[in-house]
C-alpha cells in the first residue's frame, strides 16, 4: 500500500504503541501497511525479549540466527530477560541429559555482545540459585560488557549469587533490583576481569532506586562498589535480617524520599515486623507499607513507633506527602489502630505537607459490601485525616465515581467497589 501523503514517524509509532503487546498478530498486520509502518512494528516487537526456562537453548539459537541475518534488529533490543532453567540435550550416549541452558548455551555470549541499545536486564534463575561462578569465562565477559553499556540503567538479579564486584561494572545503572539474591565479599578467579581497563571506571556507580527481597546486603560492602548515597526510592520485602536492613537504609538516609516496605504472607514470615531500628529525615516523601496476608495488632507497632519517632525529629517540620497502607481483605478485618494513626498523622504542625492518606484494599469477595462497611469503619476512626480532606480508602480493582451515601460532608473522596485480585 502506498500512502499519498506520509504520516509523520511520530504519529505512526504513537499508533503502533496504543497496539497491545501481546497481540502480536495486530502488530504483524500493521507491518504491513508501508515500509514506516514496518519499521515502527518491529522496534515495538523487539523492544522486549524474554528468553525463558522453557526451550531456552532453542530460543537463543533463533534469536541469534535472526539478528546475525537482520543486524539492524538488535539496536531495537531495549529490555532483556534471561531466565535459566533445565534444557535436554542430545548425550553421546543416545536419548538426552538435562542440563542448565544458560550455563552451556555456546551462542549466548555473541548474542549479549551484539545488543548495543539494552536499558535493562532481567536475569533470573527458575531451577535453582544460580552462581556466577559457574558461567564461563566468555559468558561472564559478556555480561560485563552489557552491565557497563552506556544506555543500561536498571538491573534485577533473581536467585543468583554473584560477587560484589559485578556491581562495579554497572556504570550506568541508577535502578537495582536484588530478588532473593546474594552478594558474597569474596575474591573470584574472574576478579581480573572487574579490574581491566575495559570495564574500570573511576567513579562508582550512582544508585537512585534500590529494591532489596530477602537477603539484605551489608551497606558496608554495597558502598565498597556501588555509591548509594543517592538512593531516592527503596523498596524492602520481607527482609532476612531486619538490622541488616536498618543498617543499609542509614547509608541514604538524608536523600531517600520513598519507602516501600512489602510484608509477605503469614507462611512466609521470617521475622516480626520492625521499624523501630530504621532512620528516617525530614527529607522523606511517600511511605507505603504492603501487607500481604492478616498479621497481628502487636506486629503493626513498631509502625506506630516509628511514625511517632519520624513526627518528633528535631529537624522540624516532616515533608511526608502521601501515607499508604495496602492490604488485603483479611488484613483489613484485624485491629489497626486508626485511631492512633489518625492523631499523629493529622497533627498539622509537623506533617504540614501531607496531601493523601491511603488504604488500599485487595481481594475483597465479589458481591459483598465490606468495601462500603471497612470504608465507614475507617472513615469514623480516623475524624482528623478527614475533615483536613486527605483521607482515601479506595479499592484497588474499582472505583466508584462518587462516594457512597451517608459519607459526612467533611469527607474528601472515598472509592470504594468490589474486587478479587491480590497485592501485586
Amino acid at each position: 500500500m502506498v500512502l499519498s501523503t506520509p504520516i509523520p514517524v511520530d504519529i505512526i509509532m504513537q499508533i503502533v504503541n496504543e497496539v497491545p503487546f501481546n497481540l502480536k498478530y495486530l502488530l504483524l498486520e500493521c507491518s504491513t501497511i508501508s515500509h514506516a509502518f514496518a519499521s515502527a512494528c518491529q522496534r515495538r516487537l523487539f523492544a522486549t525479549v524474554e528468553i525463558g526456562s522453557f526451550r531456552g537453548r532453542e530460543r537463543c539459537q533463533q534469536l541469534y540466527g535472526l539478528l546475525k541475518d537482520s543486524p539492524h534488529l538488535a539496536s531495537f533490543v531495549r529490555n532483556l530477560t534471561l531466565q535459566n532453567g533445565w534444557n535436554r540435550m542430545p548425550s553421546p550416549s543416545g536419548g538426552g541429559v538435562k542440563v542448565e541452558w544458560l550455563l552451556v548455551e555456546q551462542t549466548l555470549p555473541p548474542l549479549l555482545d551484539m545488543l548495543p541499545a539494552l536499558h535493562s536486564v532481567n536475569l533470573k534463575s527458575s531451577s535453582k540459585p544460580m552462581v556466577w561462578s559457574t558461567l564461563s569465562h566468555d559468558l561472564q565477559t559478556s555480561f560485563l560488557r552489557v552491565f557497563a553499556l552506556p544506555c543500561l540503567t536498571r538491573i534485577r538479579f533473581s536467585h543468583v549469587t554473584f560477587p560484589a564486584g559485578v556491581l562495579s561494572c554497572c556504570t550506568n545503572v541508577v535502578d537495582l533490583d536484588l530478588y532473593r539474591s546474594s552478594i558474597v565479599d569474596e575474591i573470584d578467579e574472574t576478579m581480573s576481569l572487574y579490574q581491566s581497563p575495559t570495564f574500570s571506571k573511576s567513579a562508582k556507580p550512582s544508585i537512585r532506586r534500590l529494591s532489596v527481597t530477602g537477603p539484605v546486603p551489608p551497606g558496608e560492602l554495597l558502598e565498597s562498589v556501588l555509591d548509594i548515597t543517592p538512593v531516592q526510592v527503596f523498596n524492602l520485602v520481607d527482609p532476612y535480617d531486619h538490622a541488616l536492613a536498618a543498617e543499609l537504609t542509614r547509608c541514604f538516609v538524608s536523600s531517600l524520599k520513598q519507602f516501600v516496605w512489602t510484608i509477605p504472607e503469614v507462611d512466609h514470615f521470617s521475622q516480626t515486623l520492625n521499624l523501630t531500628s530504621f532512620s528516617f529525615s525530614h527529607n522523606l516523601r511517600s511511605v507505603e507499607i504492603r501487607l500481604k496476608d492478616q498479621i497481628s495488632s502487636e506486629q503493626l507497632d513498631p509502625l506506630i513507633s516509628a511514625l511517632h519517632a519520624l513526627s518528633r525529629l528535631d529537624t522540624g517540620p516532616v515533608s511526608l506527602e502521601e501515607f499508604m497502607i495496602s492490604m488485603n481483605y483479611r488484613s483489613g478485618l484485624m485491629p489497626i489502630p486508626w485511631r492512633t494513626l489518625d492523631s499523629i498523622l493529622s497533627e498539622r504542625s509537623v506533617f504540614t505537607n501531607l496531601r493523601r492518606a491511603r488504604f488500599v484494599f485487595f481481594a475483597l469477595p465479589f458481591g459483598s459490601h465490606l468495601a462500603t462497611g471497612l470504608g465507614f469503619v475507617i472513615a469514623r476512626s480516623m475524624p482528623g485525616l478527614r475533615k483536613l480532606g486527605i483521607l482515601s480508602v479506595v479499592d484497588a480493582c474499582r472505583s466508584w465515581p462518587t462516594s457512597p451515601e451517608g459519607w459526612e460532608s467533611d469527607a474528601s473522596f472515598v472509592n470504594v467497589s468490589l474486587g478479587q485480585e491480590s497485592i501485586p
